[in-house]
């Protein structure tokens, strides 16, 4: 087994949303991005706050990390941290945001990026989020729209995330009849975009040479966690010829498309702290 295929065994799908990953430790440099570092024996943690099995999601939370500044921007978190995955994901040069409802125990009514705990590697928790909380659909064909990466190594798990996604809606959970859109990196779309490396045990997740995924960051220290983004574009060549509407997969948010300036333009009392931090970053660009 490939070091992330071990990585996402260790926690079973009838966990999800239950059981999720920690870092033992966390390191930045500008030249190589972040390295999460995982313990295979000691890298769980519980959403349960009784759970005696492993730590909970508010302990850990609630630890104040060590916070090491090096040369340049290099940041070192010494003790063990929560993190996350999710996407920007531009359609056109617009981003696609949910807002969170009234009853949301976070940040209700704020628009937010689809995101959550990472219980697989960053790159298919990002791609897992993505797919179970926004649905694109095609109004003209009537087919749902996928999202898809060519530098992913595993599609079919992703595919399978989506289909349950759509039998929730009742809508078409059959991929043969789908619409495939190809989504590309983008780090010019979000500055500060870099690559996430995990080290699991002695081995490491590694990509190939240009196939490398690129994330937003945003360290929230406050909740000891790192939320990392995965940055994806779709031009309008893949798009021009559909009439997409875009649906909120899990509940009934609203999901829409901003551009630049009406993100900008967004107070921070509308916005989760993440998108305020990336807001401030698109506004130090112009």
């Amino acid at each position: 087994m490939t070091p992330a295929s071990l990585l996402n065994s260790v926690i079973p799908s009838e966990l999800d949303d239950s059981v999720f990953f920690y870092a033992s430790s966390a390191g930045f440099d500008p030249a190589n991005g972040w390295m999460l570092k995982i313990d295979p024996n000691d890298c769980l943690v519980s959403m349960d706050s009784d759970s005696s099995a492993m730590p909970s999601v508010e302990a850990i939370r609630n630890e104040r990390n060590a916070i090491l500044h090096g040369v340049g921007t290099s940041i070192q978190l010494v003790n063990r941290c929560l993190f996350s995955g999710g996407a920007l994901v531009f359609i056109n040069n617009q981003l696609l945001l949910l807002k969170r409802d009234a009853k949301a125990p976070y940040a209700p009514l704020k628009w937010t990026a689809p995101a959550g705990r990472s219980d697989r590697d960053p790159f298919t928790t990002s791609l897992k989020e993505m797919s179970e909380e926004v649905i694109l659909f095609d109004r003209k064909t009537q087919s749902p729209v996928q999202i898809i990466c060519s530098n992913y190594p595993n599609p079919t798990e992703i595919e399978r995330v989506y289909s349950q996604t759509l039998r929730r809606k009742n809508m078409d959970e059959n991929p043969a009849n789908w619409i495939k859109i190809q989504a590309t990196p983008a780090p010019n779309m979000a500055p500060n975009a870099y690559p996430v490396n995990v080290q699991f045990g002695s081995d490491s997740i590694d990509y190939a040479e240009g196939e490398q995924p690129l994330f937003y960051y945003f360290h929230d220290q406050i909740n000891n966690t790192l939320e990392f983004l995965l940055v994806l574009y779709i031009d309008s060549r893949h798009t021009e010829h559909l009439d997409l509407a875009f649906y909120d997969g899990e509940y009934d948010r609203q999901v829409k498309l901003f551009s630049e300036a009406e993100i900008i333009a967004l107070s921070d009392n509308e916005l989760v702290e993440t998108m305020v931090d990336f807001k401030k970053s698109l506004s130090a660009k112009q």
